[in-house]
Order: C-alpha cells, then sequence, then structure tokens
C-alpha cells in the first residue's frame, strides 16, 4: 500500500508541503518500495503487508531515516530465502530461518534502517524460544548481530523489530547456545573407601540463546555419574559431581574429556583393622604395644596374673624359705 501526496515538488533538503509517498509493488522475488518526496526531517514508514513473505520469515516493514533529505529513490527487499546468497557465507552461531537482500536505489543518504518481521513458531528449531531470534547483516565479509527485539507473540506468530544502519545482505537465525566444561577440579586427591568423592565443574556458555548440556563425571573412562546444567547466554555455573568410593585404586578422572585430577582410594576396613593391630582398641580392656602386652592403670590386672595366683606364688615361697637349711 502507499500514500499519496499533493502539490509541487520542492528542492532537495527544503521543507515543502507534499506529503512523502511510498508505493510498494509485489514482485516475484520481493517488492520494491519507491519513495516519492522523501521527509526533511521525519521518517518514511514503508508498510510491506504480505509482499515479502516466506513460509516461515515475512518482512512486513521498515523505517527510512535519511541523514539530508535525498531525491525521489526505491528500496527494493527480496523473499526470504532458505540458502545463502552466492555473495555471502552461512550463517554461524545461529540456525538460519532465511536470507534476504534490501538495498536502496538511486540515494545513499539513508541513515538508519529499523525492520518489522515476523517468525512462525512452529518453524523455529526445537526447543528454541522466539526470544533467541535475532536479524543479522552482512558486513565486510561477516555476519554482525542486530539489536533486535522480540515485541509480541501471537497465535503462534512472534513479531520483532531490529535495528540496521544500513542495507546490505540480511539473515534471520535463531541463536544457539555454545555450553562447554571451562574447568574440573577435585575436592580430595585422597579418601577411603566409604568416603564420597566429589568434583567441582564449571560449565560456560559462549553463545547467545540459553542451554543446557548434560556432564559426565568418568572414573578411569567410565561413567560413574551425570547432571544437567542449565546456563544462561554468556553466562557460567559451577555445580559439584558427587559420588562414593567403592574400590580402593588409583583412578584418572575426566568431565566430559576435562582433566580432574588423580583419585587415590585406600582400604577403609583395612585402615580399620591395623589400628587395632596397633593398639589403638582390642576390645578386651586391653592396649597393645609393639605386639607386648601392657597393664592399663586404675589396677586393671594383667592377663594370667590374678590376685589368688599371686596369694598361692607367696605361700609357695614361704614355705620354700622355710625348708632352706640355716
Amino acid at each position: 500500500g502507499g500514500g499519496g501526496g499533493a502539490g509541487g515538488a520542492g528542492g532537495a533538503g527544503a521543507a515543502t508541503s507534499d506529503e512523502v509517498s511510498v508505493s510498494v509493488t509485489d514482485l516475484d522475488r520481493g517488492a520494491t518500495a519507491a519513495i516519492e518526496n522523501p521527509p526533511t526531517d521525519e521518517e518514511a514508514e514503508v508498510d510491506l503487508g504480505d509482499a515479502v513473505a516466506s513460509e516461515g520469515l515475512s518482512i512486513r516493514g521498515l523505517l527510512l531515516d535519511h541523514r539530508i533529505t535525498p531525491e525521489e529513490y526505491r528500496v527494493e527487499i527480496d523473499t526470504p530465502q532458505t540458502e545463502a546468497p552466492d555473495e555471502t557465507d552461512e550463517l554461524d552461531g545461529a540456525d538460519a530461518m532465511g536470507y534476504f537482500r534490501a538495498e536502496a536505489i538511486g540515494t545513499e543518504e539513508v541513515d538508519e534502517v529499523p525492520f518489522t518481521f515476523t517468525v512462525n513458531e512452529s518453524e523455529l528449531p526445537d526447543g528454541t524460544e522466539p526470544e533467541a531470534v535475532t536479524m543479522f547483516r552482512h558486513v565486510d565479509g561477516e555476519w554482525q548481530a542486530l539489536e533486535t527485539e522480540h515485541v509480541a507473540s501471537d497465535g503462534g506468530v512472534s513479531t520483532y523489530e531490529a535495528l540496521s544502519p544500513g542495507f546490505s545482505y540480511f539473515a534471520v537465525g535463531a541463536e544457539r547456545a555454545d555450553l562447554s566444561v571451562a574447568d574440573a577440579s577435585l575436592a580430595d586427591a585422597e579418601v577411603a573407601t566409604g568416603d564420597t568423592v566429589t568434583v567441582e565443574v564449571t560449565v560456560e556458555n559462549a553463545g547467545a540463546a540459553e542451554g543446557t548440556r548434560t556432564v559426565e563425571l568418568r572414573f578411569d573412562g567410565e561413567t560413574v555419574t551425570t547432571s544437567d546444567v542449565t546456563v544462561a547466554p554468556g553466562d557460567s555455573e559451577t555445580v559439584e559431581l558427587a559420588v562414593p568410593a567403592e574400590e580402593a585404586g588409583e583412578y584418572a578422572l575426566t568431565v566430559d574429556g576435562v582433566d580432574a585430577g588423580t583419585l587415590h582410594v585406600e582400604d577403609g576396613s583395612a585402615d580399620g583393622a591395623t589400628e587395632t593391630a596397633d593398639g589403638d582398641e582390642n576390645g578386651d580392656g586391653t592396649a597393645t604395644e609393639a605386639g607386648a602386652p601392657v597393664q592399663e592403670e586404675l589396677g586393671v590386672s594383667v592377663p594370667g596374673f590374678t590376685p589368688v595366683s599371686a596369694l598361692i606364688a607367696l605361700v609357695i615361697a614361704g614355705l620354700l624359705a622355710l625348708r632352706r637349711p640355716s
């Protein structure tokens, strides 16, 4: 659709009584918006309707902001395609939903270009939230993310606004999470069987969307426990993985391939037996030192030497003394 104008045209850069006229022509490959009587101090709004629409992505409109008032010109917008144009590489770091070209013909005086576009939420990749959708602009051989706002969601269709500093090739994509294990460390490298082994794991998200990663703790390559870690974009989360030490031995610990250290597990039951043999606790009221029986304090008797046997020994000693010749 477009608006009409009245009166004669004024000089470039001069204020006139004419209103801006925007007429959109629907073409097989997109649409052309002809701009007549470009405004001096206001934006020209281009309503594209359904003229630039694909199955999952539609460019609904744009605002044209001029550095200075240009001559009459037109803007060509191609219908979004699923394949990247020959002039660009594929979008990296996001699942592309469509590529399109927008170009001003007849002027280089357009400053900023706010786009309005819609996305059918059913076309989003599995597990992707509407807020993860971003518009990208191709500049100097690479894709640059544009400031994109999710402004509404209605009937399975999300509406967005994105601000571009000019025209070029564009792409709309659902940004992905990029999660990795940044660090894994063993809390205690020496434990006994039955103790708890604790590993602290830090997961980072270098992507632009929230994501969840299942991390695996392995002993000598064998998975012993897992944990799901959810991390916001550009953030990190630290979790603890804990398992019991079941068998004595030495183990190399890793979390998703990241070295967490070497674990030494001693036999806890053997340690207890050693303590008993070393004299810490016999269970019969006595203690041992270097394998020899000793008498404890507070009148505890030595095994095999009772008061009765002591008395008998004294009597025998007395009789022997009486029999000894004088």
